[in-house]
C-alpha cells in the first residue's frame, strides 16, 4: 500500500515543482515510463507464458526505469536508484502450495500501487504488495501529460525497494509486533487468481503476514481480543478497560534517501520541506522525523515522561545488539547486500548508539505542547500550579474515580497544556499559585461543563484560556482567567485528524 506519508511528500515535491520549475511544462511526459517486466531474461519470460509451471524462480529488477544520466542524478540524485536496477533471483509465486493454499479475499491500494488481501487454507490472511509504487495517477489528468508526471514517477527511487526486509527483525528485537514480509514473483496470467489474474500477474511483491482481523489472532499478538482500525490495532482487555497495542503496517520509507542532488537539496532544507530527511548515520533532523506522525504522536504519547523516553532508549540499545543489526541487514537479497550491506549495517550500529540523545530531543519536541484528551464519559480535570514553576495535571473518571491520566510538567519543557474534554459534563478545576507557570487551555467539549480558576501566576499575561460555547457553560474566573467563549459549534470541537487551535 502506498502510505500517506508518501503522498505527502510527492505533493510537496509537485508544489515545489510549481513554484521552482514552471519550464518543466513545455515537456510532455514519458508514454512508457516504466519497464514492461520486471523479469530480465525474454527467454525465461517467454518460457513463463508458454509453461508457466517449469519456472521456479526468476532474476528481476524492482525498478530498472528508475535508472538516470550523470546530469539527472546531479540535479535529483543518485538516491537508491543502483538497487532498484540491481538484479535479484525472487522465488515465482505457487498460490496452489504456498501457506497451504492462497485465495484472493479482495484487491486494494488505490491508484499507485496493488495491494491483495489473500486468505489462506488456515484462515489466516496475508498481503501481497508490490514492490514499486506508480504514483503518477494522483496527479490532475491535464498534468499527468506534462514533465512534471516524469518527475513525480521519479520520487518512488527515494524508497529502499526491500527496506521492509531488514525491518522485520529490528522491531522483533524491539518487542513490536510485526509482519515478516518475502519477495515473490507472479507470473504473467496467473490463472489461480480467476478474475485478477491480469492486475495481480508479471509484478514483483512482497507477501506477508495481514493483521487486520481475529483471524490473524496468533503469534506477537497472541492473546489479543481483536484486531481493529485502519492503523491495526492490537485489543486487550484487562480488568475491564480496552487496551491498544499499535501493529506497524507500511515500512515504505525505511531507510529513504532523497537530499542527494541540487534540487532534492533544496527542497528538503528546514525552510522549505523539512520532512524530505534522509536516512543518514546521525540523526541530523529530529523534527524533520516527526512532521507527518505529529497529529497521531499529540494523541498517542501524553503521558510519556522524559525519564521513560531515556529508559526506553537505554532498552533498545541492549537489545538491538551489534549481531541482531548484522543478521537483520543479511535479510537483504545477495546482490542488494554486495552492494549496500555494510554501509547499511554501519549506519544502523550508529543509529542506535546515538538513541539515547534522539530521543530525549524526540521527547522535548513533544513537550513543548501537550495534548490531554478526556473520554467520552464524564471526567474532572484537576490542575495544580505548583511553587516551583511545576504543573500538575490529573484526570479522573468522574463515574469511579479512576485516574485516567497523570502527568507533571516543568516550565522550561513545557509551553502549553491543552485539556479537551468530549463527550458529556466535566469539571475543570485549576488551582495553586507561583512564580512562573505554563499556559492552560481548556477546551470543554460537548456537554454542560464547569471551569474553576482559583490559580495564579505572577507577572504578564493570563496563564488559563476557556474555550467553550456559552450556553450551559459554567465558568468561576480568577485572576489567570481568560475566556475565549463563542456560539460557533468549532470552538470545542476535537479534530481527531489533526488537532490545531
Amino acid at each position: 500500500m502506498y502510505t500517506n506519508t508518501h503522498k505527502h511528500k510527492l505533493h510537496a515535491v509537485i508544489n515545489s515543482l510549481f513554484f521552482f520549475l514552471p519550464l518543466l511544462f513545455s515537456g510532455c511526459a514519458k508514454k512508457n515510463f516504466y519497464s514492461g517486466t520486471p523479469v530480465m531474461s525474454t527467454e525465461v519470460y517467454r518460457q513463463l507464458l508458454q509453461d508457466p509451471r517449469a519456472v521456479d524462480s526468476v532474476t528481476v529488477q524492482a525498478g530498472s526505469h528508475y535508472k538516470r544520466g550523470l546530469l539527472h542524478k546531479a540535479l535529483w540524485g543518485s538516491r537508491h536508484r543502483d538497487l532498484w536496477a540491481e538484479p535479484v533471483r525472487v522465488p515465482v509465486l505457487d498460490p496452489d502450495s504456498v501457506k497451504g493454499g492462497l485465495e484472493v479475499e479482495k484487491i486494494g491500494g488505490g491508484m499507485q500501487t496493488i495491494n491483495a488481501a489473500l486468505e489462506a487454507e488456515s484462515g489466516m490472511t496475508y498481503s501481497l504488495r508490490t514492490v514499486d509504487k506508480r504514483s503518477a495517477k494522483i496527479l490532475p489528468l491535464p498534468i499527468r501529460r506534462t514533465f512534471v508526471a516524469n518527475v513525480v514517477r521519479d520520487q518512488t527511487s527515494a524508497l529502499h525497494p526491500y527496506g521492509a526486509l531488514v525491518v522485520a527483525p529490528l522491531a522483533e528485537a524491539a518487542g513490536v509486533p510485526h509482519a515478516t514480509p518475502r519477495l515473490v514473483y507472479v507470473r504473467p496470467g496467473e490463472e489461480h487468481f480467476n478474475q485478477y489474474d491480469e492486475k495481480l500477474s508479471d509484478r514483483l511483491y512482497m507477501l506477508e503476514e495481514k493483521f487486520n482481523d481475529e483471524r490473524a489472532i496468533t503469534g506477537d499478538v497472541a492473546g489479543a481480543h481483536d484486531i481493529v482500525g485502519q492503523w491495526e490495532w492490537a485489543e486487550y482487555k484487562e480488568g475491564g478497560e480496552h487496551l491498544y497495542r499499535p501493529i506497524p503496517k507500511d515500512r515504505d520509507n525505511a531507510f529513504y534517501r532523497f537530499g542527494n542532488g541540487v534540487f532534492s537539496w533544496l527542497f528538503s532544507r528546514k525552510w522549505a520541506f523539512r520532512k524530505f530527511e534522509s536516512f543518514t548515520a546521525d540523526y541530523k533532523d529530529v523534527k524533520a522525523l516527526t512532521v507527518n506522525s505529529e497529529f497521531i504522536d499529540a494523541r498517542a504519547m501524553p503521558e510519556v515522561t522524559g525519564a521513560q523516553f531515556d529508559s526506553l532508549a537505554h532498552v533498545l540499545q541492549q537489545e538491538v545488539t551489534d549481531e541482531v543489526i548484522e543478521r537483520a541487514v543479511r535479510q537483504l537479497p545477495e546482490n542488494i547486500y554486495a552492494l549496500q550491506g555494510e554501509e547499511l549495517t554501519n549506519k544502523l550500529k550508529s543509529r542506535r548508539d546515538k538513541l539515547d540523545v534522539a530521543a530525549w530531543e524526540f521527547y522535548e519536541i513533544l513537550s513543548e505542547r501537550v495534548l490531554v484528551v478526556g473520554t467520552d464519559r464524564e471526567d474532572i480535570f484537576e490542575v495544580n500550579r505548583m511553587p516551583g514553576g511545576e504543573t500538575d495535571v490529573t484526570v479522573r473518571r468522574k463515574s469511579d474515580e479512576k485516574v485516567m491520566y497523570h502527568r507533571i510538567f516543568y516550565s522550561g519543557e513545557t509551553k502549553e497544556i491543552v485539556l479537551h474534554g468530549l463527550a458529556e459534563n466535566d469539571v475543570f478545576r485549576v488551582s495553586g499559585e507561583t512564580d512562573k507557570g505554563i499556559k492552560v487551555k481548556i477546551v470543554g467539549g460537548r456537554g454542560q461543563d464547569e471551569v474553576y480558576d482559583t490559580s495564579d501566576v505572577r507577572g504578564w499575561g493570563k496563564k488559563t484560556w476557556v474555550y467553550d460555547t456559552p450556553r450551559e457553560t459554567k465558568i468561576e474566573s480568577g485572576p489567570e482567567t481568560k475566556e475565549k467563549t463563542s456560539r460557533k459549534p468549532e470552538v470545542n470541537f476535537f479534530d481527531r485528524e489533526g488537532y490545531r487551535r
